[in-house]
């Protein structure tokens, strides 16, 4: 937490700076004032940096509001396809363990009062893995829960029909509901690394990467200092400018960070 809100001040410092670089330059090449130029692009930064980061703000939150239930639940569930079984067994009982009693089995975990039974190897719970499961509980008399993305209609009407033991099968958004979305943490997240040509997306989140900041401001400022001393201003200001704009979206563009 202390990380980001410090990445987050850099930002809001880099970005103040940036902008007030560009309208001294622009200001005072037609003003020829320095005074005017620096108070008009410190008033004039602050006000762009203000709204700047407090869009990107409102943004944010839109972004994560937006992101439904059913979209975290489909996301866990990826998630736990690509872990292993032990993984998965030891996930759910870690998160587990800190608020009750249970018991960690190779293929279940066990509480006092059921068995839960979390199947993730499997796009969809099909009759042979129902059956296989079945066999594997059926020595205790507790009830058992499957965890699963989802699961055929004729497993969720077999459950319905066995007397001697009661089956309840969770698909990903109800396994998100009653269990993860109250564990400490999602599932760890599988990053897949594309080989791929790169598209327009990935282009831009190349050029506007924050480890290319640096540069853009070094040789941002440089062809401005220059633009004070040669005849021909207005090439170096216009260049210049664009590198400190480069600069200017590596900060308020942290969602195209990607390392390459």
């Amino acid at each position: 937490m202390t990380k980001i809100r410090l990445n987050y001040i850099i930002d809001i410092i880099l970005t103040y700076l940036i902008c007030f670089i560009l309208f001294y330059a622009w200001i005072n090449f037609y003003k020829k004032n320095v005074t005017i130029s620096f108070v008009l692009s410190f008033i004039i930064s602050f006000c762009i940096v203000f709204l700047i980061f407090f869009i990107r703000s409102k943004v944010a939150k839109k972004k994560n509001a937006s992101l439904s239930q059913k979209e975290q639940a489909i996301m866990c569930a990826s998630q736990l396809k690509f872990s292993t079984k032990a993984n998965v067994i030891n996930y759910f009982y870690n998160n587990m363990s800190k608020k009750e009693k249970v018991t960690k089995h190779k293929d279940f975990i066990e509480t006092t009062t059921s068995i839960i039974y979390p199947f993730f190897e499997k796009q969809i719970l099909d009759l042979d893995s129902f059956s296989q499961i079945y066999k594997s509980t059926h020595s205790t008399p507790k009830n058992v829960i499957i965890l699963c993305d989802n699961a055929q209609k004729d497993c969720l009407l077999l459950c319905s029909k066995i007397k001697n033991k009661r089956i309840t099968i969770l698909n990903a958004e109800q396994t998100y509901i009653k269990f993860i979305k109250d564990f400490e943490k999602p599932p760890e997240e599988v990053i897949i690394t594309k080989t791929q040509k790169l598209e327009f997306k990935e282009l831009l989140s190349y050029i506007s990467s924050k480890e290319r900041t640096k540069n853009y401001i070094l040789m941002g400022i440089i062809l401005i200092i220059s633009s004070f001393f040669v005849m021909f201003k207005v090439y170096y200001l216009v260049f210049g400018s664009i590198l400190l704009s480069m600069a200017l979206l590596t900060r308020i563009l942290p969602y195209m960070k990607k390392k390459w």
